[in-house]
This record gives structure tokens, sequence and C-alpha cells, in this order.
């Protein structure tokens, strides 16, 4: 048969030429180049986004031999074998992170879960007192609703011999007005007293007939998140799998570079993502969006971008993060560059700032050891690409929670039977949200 067909080319040699004149001449009057722009006048258009740091992702379409000449036009050549390095940002550890926390399952993907924290214990003057006043004084103050009777004030503002002025509250109004005595001055006077100072609720100081005393009991309330379901989906093209390519590149880095895009952009959801529910009415369903971390966190610790920060601007942030909320006493702090460049600057200190380090989950952390607390600090490129390299987000592992609706699954879709294309397919997906459980544990840092 193959000889026919050859012996057949060539007695009619002239027909084939004569067919390749007509089809030059055509590309010669509308100016096409026959190397170059007619052949690509055949080629379907490949949608590609140019990656940070080299090469393209195709979009909404398979990795065929059509987008490698496009795209790649060197890569599916001869045997040529060497490593592909590729270029990317750094990890994901917020997403990394995120999944080794506890985890629960979700029966829904609205996710509603009781939270309860502590008491504030600072007020401020909201009247003064003057100086050398004896007996019983009215405070008001701009929290009342912190105090009762029997409890002890202490004033750090005012100094007295052997210490801060201490306060005790011998009754208070249905107004919310504290009727005080000075509890540790001579004669019981009180020194000058200002309105807009911090007062704080110690202890509770009772006599020796007191029976009982006013009940307190805390009681939790009910937040609610939407878990969002997060997918990715990668092809390759029978073609494309076996060409000869002048590097290795198969459906397995194919499919890793899928998981990585999901991740990254799950990271972003879970952090600055709004809680929402909408109608598509394309689809005809509805959509859940989640509320990202940034927005649920209690706490919050702002500081002078300009200013230096020095030992001082780091005790008072260790003191706004751990204090205050009955949190654990290890946290990590996600950070963006600028943030850690501050810390970076600070004078090596065994009490105040420890250099250890050490390796996790394929994240690197340093640690910076407080009186108040650990933190565990690692760079997050997330806060430099939403241009707040400034910032960061301290997250207590403790008093967090990881809501699975679905787990993570990777299936094999089976395009070819179906007559869809011709293509090796798989399709991830997973269905969760991140909830923080006491929210004024977690802390948002924020560069002013």
């Amino acid at each position: 048969m193959v000889k026919k067909i050859m012996n057949f080319v060539g007695k009619h040699k002239w027909m084939f030429m004569i067919a390749f004149a007509v089809v030059a001449a055509v590309c010669v009057v509308m100016g096409v180049d026959l190397g170059g722009e007619c052949g690509a006048v055949m080629a379907m258009a490949v949608t590609a986004v140019p990656n940070t740091g080299g090469g393209n992702t195709v979009v909404g379409d398979a990795v065929t031999t059509t987008a490698s000449d496009e795209l790649s036009p060197e890569m599916l050549q001869s045997d040529v074998y060497e490593k592909v390095v590729r270029v990317r940002p750094s990890n994901t550890p917020i997403d990394t992170i995120t999944r080794k926390i506890k985890s629960e399952n979700s029966v829904s993907q609205v996710s509603e879960y009781y939270s309860v924290g502590v008491m504030p214990i600072k007020a401020q003057t909201a009247s003064a007192i003057d100086k050398d006043a004896t007996g019983s004084k009215v405070l008001k103050v701009d929290n009342p609703d912190l105090f009762d009777a029997n409890d002890t004030i202490l004033v750090p503002d005012v100094k007295v011999d052997g210490g801060f002025l201490v306060l005790y509250v011998q009754s208070k109004s249905t107004e919310g007005d504290l009727t005080v005595i000075a509890t540790n001055t001579p004669d019981n006077k009180f020194p000058a007293i200002t309105s807009g100072i911090d007062v704080i609720r110690i202890g509770f100081a009772g006599s020796e007939k007191d029976a009982q005393c006013v009940a307190m009991s805390a009681l939790p309330t009910k937040s609610t998140n939407y878990c969002q379901v997060f997918e990715a989906q990668c092809e390759e093209s029978e073609f494309q799998k076996f060409t000869a390519k002048e590097v290795k590149w198969n459906m397995t880095d194919i499919e890793e570079n899928a998981v990585y895009e999901m991740k990254r952009k799950s990271e972003f959801s879970l952090m600055f993502g709004a809680m929402s529910k909408f109608y598509d009415n394309i689809k005809k369903e509805n959509v859940y969006t989640t509320k990202g971390m940034w927005w649920q966190a209690g706490s919050e610790f702002t500081y002078d971008a300009d200013a230096e920060f020095g030992n001082e601007s780091l005790t008072s942030m260790a003191q706004t993060i751990f204090t205050g909320n009955n949190g654990g006493k290890r946290r990590l702090l996600f950070a963006g560059s600028d943030l850690i460049a501050k810390f970076q600057n600070l004078p090596v200190d065994r009490v105040v700032n420890d250099t250890n380090e050490y390796t996790t989950l394929g994240i690197d952390f340093s640690t910076i050891v407080t009186k108040f607390g650990r933190l565990e600090v690692v760079h997050a490129e997330i806060f430099d690409q939403m241009g707040m390299s400034g910032n960061g987000f301290v997250l207590d592992p403790e008093n967090a929670v990881s809501k699975e609706f679905k787990k993570f699954t990777r299936r094999v879709l089976d395009l070819k039977s179906s007559g869809v294309r011709n293509t090796e397919a798989v399709f991830m997906q997973e269905v969760r949200c991140v909830n923080l459980l006491n929210p004024s544990a977690h802390c948002r840092i924020v560069a002013e």
C-alpha cells in the first residue's frame, strides 16, 4: 500500500507543486509569511497568564501541543533532559498551618460556633477627685459595668508611698457612679485623680461578716462563618503527554502546580475573605464565601511605621497580644517583610529576643521570647502582596479550629469516555473555613 502511494505521488508530483504554489500565492496576496503568520492563522489562540518568575499558566483549557508550541516553542523537542527550576513566591504558611490546627467536621456549609472570652479589666475615669479630699467620694468611669461593691481599683498613673493608689468601692448607684475611698494613703486622703486616666479592676475585698457578693456568670455568644468551596483542575492532552520534551514536565508536575495555586488563592480567602451568601443566576445555585481571620480577630496593636521599633515597642506589642484574653502563651505571628525587618534590627537579648530558629511542615520559624509569652514568627508573603508589608497577624492555635464540610479530595475525570475531549484530567476540591473561638486571643498588627 505504501509503495502504491509513493508511486502515485511520484507520477503526479506536479499536481502537489501546483497546489502548494496556489496556497503560497494566496498568502503573498494577503501579506502573510508562510513560515510565520500564515501558520498562526490556522492555530487556535491560547489564553495564558504570565507567571511571576517565568513561564505561563494556561487558563480554562488543557495543556496541548498547540499551547506548548505557542508558549514554549522549544520545549517539545529532542531527548534533552534538564531539571526545571520552578521560580515561585514563598510557601503558603497560613494555609499550611491552618490545616494542622484542631480540625472538626462540619455537617453544613454554614458553620456556627460558640465562644466565650474574659471580662475587660481596664476602664478610664470620667470625673476627677481633688487632692487631699477625705472620706467617701464619687468616681465616674466610662465602663461602670466592670465594677461593683467590694471591688478594689488600681490607679497606675497615681503613685503613693508604697506603690500605686488603690481605691475601694463601697457602693454603686443605679446610674453607675462608684462611691470609693482611698485605701493606702495617710488618713485615707485622696491624691489628685484626673479625668481620662486608666483604672484597673483588681481583687474583691470582703469583710468578716460577708456571706455573699455580686454574682457574675459568663455566657458564650454564637458566631457564624461559611465554609467556602475551593477547587482546582488540571488537564493534559494525550498528544502533549507522548510528545518528546526538552525538559521533564508531565502530569505530576502540572498537578503539583495546580495544588500550589489552589493553596495560594485559598490563603487570601482564609485571611482576608468576606463572609457572604449570594445566588449565581447562571449556575442557578447559592455560593458561599468565608470570613477571613483578619476580620475575626478581637485584638489589634498599632504602631508608627516611621518611628523606631525598639524593645519598648516589642514589649508593648507582646503585652497587647498576651494579656487580658485568656489565651495560650505560645502564638504564631505571620508577618510582612517590613515587620520582619523591624524585628531583625532589634538588639539580640536572651530575655526579650531569642534568636532560636527551627523548621516544621517545611516552614522556617524564628522565636521571639518575652516575659508575656512566646511568638513563633514566619514571613507571610501575602501581606507584601496586599501592600501591607508592615502588618502581621497573631494566631493562637489553641483557640482556633478548621471546620471541614468536605475534606480535600482528588478525582480523576474520565473525559475521554464521555466524549468531552481527549485529555487526562484531575479535579481537586475541599470545603472549609477557619473559626477563631476566642477572638480576643488573636491580634492584628497594623502599621500606621
